[in-house]
């Protein structure tokens, strides 16, 4: 395949907009089941270090989408995706140590990810952290946290939601579908039942729009 020998050339992502510019067209493709081209595109960034793309070969690996699956290879593509602290590379990693698929077994490293993880907003872990502090299975339970992580686990899909209806806020279609993407990226079912609708409405601003919600969420202030 053409993306894997993208992956033994030197790779130039260029500057922050560039790379936004890229992960869009990537998500643009796998949103049409088109993995192999997912993974032509994410191939170079991955290699100069964009940990996002790295996750999403990891993730194409660990799930079989585009090629063979390969736990191997996801673990070697996931692990630094993680340590560079990509929130769903963390997520992803996380069920490797869960599993114990390709690498050790080991709650409490799953846990430190899935921490990590859901304090960058990521929905999917936000929600399985939450089950894991209220199950007492793998880790102490902690009914107060599981509660507040299971409220925020679809708050981007909710915010979407609620631009494109103008439920409680000024409806807005844009900031409406930079959210639903963002939903959808995390694995947000919710976000899903409208984000379709939502881009349907929009006219020449898709681009953008898809640049904004794959660029890094702004830093909480301190």
């Amino acid at each position: 395949m053409r993306w894997l020998d993208a992956l033994a050339r030197k790779a130039r992502p260029g500057d922050t907009a560039a790379v936004a510019d890229r992960m869009a067209e990537t998500y643009d493709a796998s949103s049409r089941d088109n993995y192999a081209r997912a993974l032509e595109i994410c191939g170079p960034l991955a290699q100069a270090g964009v940990a996002r793309a790295q996750n999403n070969i990891g993730a194409c690996f660990s799930e079989g989408l585009g090629v063979e699956r390969d736990l191997k290879l996801a673990a070697q593509w996931l692990n630094p995706a993680a340590a560079a602290g990509d929130a769903v590379g963390q997520r992803n990693c996380t069920a490797l140590h869960f599993k114990g698929d390709r690498v050790e077994q080991d709650y409490a490293r799953a846990m430190e990810l899935y921490r990590a993880s859901a304090a960058q907003g990521d929905g999917p872990a936000q929600d399985m952290l939450s089950w894991m502090l209220f199950e007492d299975e793998v880790a102490d339970p902690d009914y107060i946290a599981a509660r507040e992580f299971s409220e925020r686990a679809d708050g981007q899909a909710m915010l979407g939601a609620a631009l494109h209806l103008g439920a409680g806020v000024a409806g807005d279609p844009v900031e409406a579908f930079v959210w639903l993407t963002r939903g959808c990226a995390g694995g947000s079912a919710h976000a899903g039942q409208f984000n379709q609708a939502v881009r349907a409405t929009l006219t020449g601003q898709i681009a953008d729009t898809e640049r904004r919600a794959a660029a890094p969420l702004p830093e909480p202030p301190s």
